[in-house]
C-alpha cells in the first residue's frame, strides 16, 4: 500500500516543505516515523487488539491517597473506550460511584478494589461535575493519556493515518484507499479509516507500538512454550 499510494514520496514531501518550521517539530518527527517504523500508516486488526489486551479504568476521589477503584473488573478496548465516554460526558451527573456504579450502554458495572500501584499515574482526568478523576491502563501496567480522544474500534481492521499529511486532499485519498480496500478484502472483513491530529498522535503512537511490542512477545512466548 505504502508504494502503491505514494505514501513514502508523500511523507518525504512533507519533511521537505516543513523541514526547519519550530511549529511543525512534532509533526516532522511523526512523518519520519511513519516511514521509517510502519511504511506509511498504522494498521490494526481488531480481533487481536480486544482477544489480547485488557485495560484497567481507573477511579479515585483522592490523587494522593486513594482510595483508588476500578470500574468491573478487566475490560476489553470497546469497553473501556464506551465507559470513557460516559464518564467524560458524565450526562446523568452521577457524584458516587462507589454506591451506584456506573452504566455503560445498557452495561451495569461496580467498582472494585484496583489492583497494582496506582499512586504513580500521571494522567487523571476529572470527570465533569463530580468529585471524582480517571484514568486508563493497558494490561494493567502501561497508563494511556488521553484515551478519551482515541477512536472507537468496530471494524475488522483500522487503517490510521496522520491528519497533517494530506489536509486537502483527504476526501479524495479516503475514496482511493476505500476502493482499493473493496476490491482486495474479502467480503466478509470492515474496515475504517481514521486520521489522528498531532495531540492525539502524541498520545496513540505511543499505545500503539505497547500493542505491536506486547503482540509480538506473546507470539514469541507462545510458540516457546507450546
Amino acid at each position: 500500500m505504502c508504494l502503491l499510494f505514494g505514501l513514502r514520496m508523500t511523507y518525504l514531501n512533507f519533511i521537505l516543505c516543513n523541514y526547519g518550521q519550530t511549529d511543525q517539530e512534532a509533526n516532522l518527527c511523526y512523518a519520519m516515523w511513519m516511514i521509517t517504523e510502519r511504511k506509511g500508516l498504522m494498521l490494526i486488526e481488531n480481533g487481536l487488539l480486544q482477544r489480547n489486551f485488557t485495560y484497567q479504568v481507573i477511579i479515585t476521589r483522592n490523587l494522593q491517597d486513594g482510595p483508588y477503584f476500578q470500574v468491573g473488573n478487566l475490560l476489553n478496548y470497546s469497553q473501556a473506550w464506551e465507559t470513557v465516554q460516559v464518564l467524560t460526558d458524565n450526562k446523568e451527573h452521577q457524584d458516587d460511584y462507589e454506591s451506584e456504579g456506573i452504566n455503560v450502554n445498557g452495561a451495569h458495572y461496580s467498582l472494585v478494589a484496583a489492583s497494582g500501584d496506582q499512586q504513580k499515574n500521571k494522567y487523571f482526568k476529572q470527570v465533569p461535575d463530580a468529585a471524582y478523576y480517571f484514568t486508563v491502563k493497558i494490561d494493567g501496567k502501561k497508563e494511556i493519556e488521553k484515551f478519551d480522544e482515541f477512536p472507537v474500534f468496530k471494524s475488522d481492521l483500522e487503517l490510521i493515518y496522520p491528519a497533517f499529511i494530506l489536509p486537502p486532499d483527504q476526501p479524495v485519498f479516503k475514496k482511493r484507499i476505500q476502493y482499493f480496500l473493496h476490491q482486495s478484502l474479502p467480503v466478509h472483513l470492515t474496515y475504517d479509516i481514521h486520521f489522528l491530529g498531532t495531540e492525539q498522535l502524541q498520545a496513540f503512537i505511543p499505545a500503539f507500538m505497547y500493542w505491536h511490542n506486547q503482540l509480538i512477545f506473546k507470539q514469541k512466548h507462545h510458540h516457546g512454550t507450546a
